[in-house]
């Protein structure tokens, strides 16, 4: 009888402090894992009224001192007006903790700020990565994503967004468009209240008119190797020339990433290929890369890594070495293909490296991507920096 009313009293202990059993877990924000914070992801589970500490990178701003926030989590519409001070485009991608009471709003979660100004982290700007829309939109709420091939749709006051067909999608905020145009990229914040679809840009310069701009294809042809099945049977360290199937840990950058490999998670240099910069160092046609690198291996269904007979497995910086292959195809293949690589550091890597030339003298003969007169979206060239920064 004892011991039932024990395990009882434990049983109630944990149900009571059951909704604050993550309190003390640590939370990464900026890079350090810190204790009395909640990841955007679990506001959404709590009940209205909760009060919580978010950490997270502010993506938009809406004009009227509300703004959004996004963790590697989720994002989250933050209603700062009246508590948080006077507010800019010069906020955006500062990494900030605010507290807040978590909310809902004609229907759509968000958080109210409780005290006066938010805790700065880190001012430099770190924006999140835009997601390219390939979905519906309300799969994308509160988060930064980009949309290609939209139109914008001005009457009198109000700018719409329409998809190829003319088919509505959104009311565009926090904009100085005074023209319609048929065909742009922009990036923002889409989100909904009741039946009103809002799109709020991250930044004025989010807007690019597709005339001008490379836009990536989101239909691209695939016409180069296939994933070798018998190199399953080969050994993939020191330089077998085998594969081993991983998964995706981390996005870099255009040509690296971090792929867990039986248990263990290793920084991974591409074979053969060179982008351009975009992280401590940002370049022209590094975002387009980084981007559309990211976006392929978050979405596949099967990732395998395959070494090589003629080099690695590390380099001298300790990246493990691999060509990347999705969903049976050649990431290499791709990003040169598009004109978003060129081939290079060819080490004694050969087993694509002639499928490689090859992708890159087409991308060049069609003037894809950095080969063309077409430019970077994502580049504000009248102030030579990324956009929004």
């Amino acid at each position: 009888m004892k011991r039932m009313i024990i395990v009882f009293s434990l049983g109630l202990m944990l149900l009571i402090t059951g909704c604050k059993g993550n309190k003390n877990d640590k939370v990464l924000c900026n890079g350090k894992k810190v204790s009395g914070l909640t990841e955007i992801k679990d506001i959404y589970k709590l009940k209205d009224g909760k009060t919580v500490k978010v950490c997270g990178v502010i993506s938009a701003w809406d004009t009227d001192d509300n703004f959004f926030i996004q963790d590697n989590s989720d994002g989250i519409y933050v209603v700062g007006k009246g508590y948080l001070g006077e507010m800019s485009h010069d906020d955006v991608g500062k990494t900030v903790i605010v507290k807040a009471t978590k909310g809902t709003y004609k229907g759509n979660v968000q958080l109210k700020a409780t005290i006066k100004g938010y805790d700065v982290v880190d001012t430099n700007k770190k924006r999140p990565e835009p997601v390219i829309l390939e979905n519906k939109l309300s799969d994308y709420k509160n988060k930064l994503i980009m949309m290609q091939n939209i139109k914008l749709n001005v009457q009198d006051n109000n700018v719409q967004l329409l998809d190829k067909n003319n088919n509505f999608l959104a009311n565009l905020y926090n904009s100085n468009v005074t023209e319609s145009a048929n065909s742009v990229s922009i990036i923002g914040v889409y989100y909904e209240l009741s039946d009103d679809k809002i799109f709020v840009l991250s930044d004025y310069s989010d807007i690019t008119f597709s005339d001008e701009y490379y836009v990536i294809p989101t239909d691209f042809d695939y016409d180069g190797p296939l994933f070798p099945t018998d190199s399953l049977n080969k050994e993939f360290w020191d330089k077998g020339g085998g594969s081993i199937e991983v998964s995706l840990d981390y996005c870099t950058d255009g040509d690296t990433a971090g792929f867990k490999v039986e248990g263990r998670v290793y920084h991974t240099r591409f074979f053969n290929i060179d982008t351009q910069e975009s992280t401590s160092q940002k370049e022209e046609w590094g975002k387009p890369a980084s981007i559309y690198t990211c976006n392929v291996l978050s979405s596949a269904e099967e990732i395998y890594l395959q070494s090589d007979l003629g080099d690695g497995p590390f380099d001298k910086y300790d990246r493990l070495l691999a060509w990347i292959w999705v969903d049976g195809e050649l990431l290499q293949y791709h990003l040169t293909r598009l004109g978003l690589a060129e081939v290079k550091y060819l080490y004694g890597a050969e087993t694509y490296t002639n499928s490689l030339l090859v992708a890159e003298q087409k991308a060049k003969d069609e003037e894809l991507g950095q080969w063309g007169d077409l430019l970077d979206p994502y580049w504000d060239y009248n102030n030579d920096k990324p956009k929004g920064w």
